[in-house]
């Protein structure tokens, strides 16, 4: 009975929750050093670091199950904001879905339900977000075609990319292995 109920449920996973944090070097040693977990992806979002446009660096840890713990280290007037979310973007929890059609359905049954929602396609994941009733950001995402190459990629570099970040945005330097 719990594996009929489990297969019905569109939502599969947790794919990640993500937070803020207040130094990416610091947090990947906390996460993958003591804790255990490896540091996955970093992805950095706008680098051009000689324009100060380095928005945020987004890391990713492995849990066991494939799931992950996401930390968020941002510059400029985003860390101006101390470490609150006020917007849900740099605190939530993300849900695997199996395909777009279910991010679409999805959205319809939130459209009529009168909750704003936003699709973002960010080339690698597909992903809706929306606020639950409490405030919670939600991210429901979904693989696009070339995730799993990206994700092989990404782990092979993630340690390199958190160095740049760290030299380019801190001014120390991570640890790259």
């Amino acid at each position: 009975q719990i594996d009929v109920r489990r297969a019905k449920n569109p939502i599969r996973n947790l794919h990640h929750h993500a937070y803020r944090c207040r130094n990416a070097e610091e947090t990947r040693h906390f996460y993958e050093d003591i804790l255990g977990l490896p540091l996955i992806q970093t992805a950095i979002q706008n680098r051009d670091f000689a324009a100060g446009r380095a928005n945020f660096c987004h890391l990713f840890f492995e849990l066991g199950d494939g799931s992950a713990l996401a930390f968020f280290d941002a510059t400029g007037s985003l860390i101006s904001r101390g470490y609150e979310p006020d917007t849900g973007w740099d605190h939530h929890v993300a849900l695997e879905v199996e395909s777009d059609a279910v991010i679409e359905e999805f959205r319809q049954r939130l459209s009529a339900a009168q909750i704003a929602s936003r699709y973002i396609d960010h080339e690698v994941y597909h992903s809706l977000y929306f606020n639950d009733p409490n405030g919670l950001n939600l991210e429901l995402v979904t693989k696009a075609p070339i995730t799993d190459e990206f994700e092989r990629k990404a782990q092979q570099v993630a340690h390199r990319d958190l160095a740049l970040w760290m030299k380019n945005v801190h001014g120390t330097e991570g640890r790259p292995r």
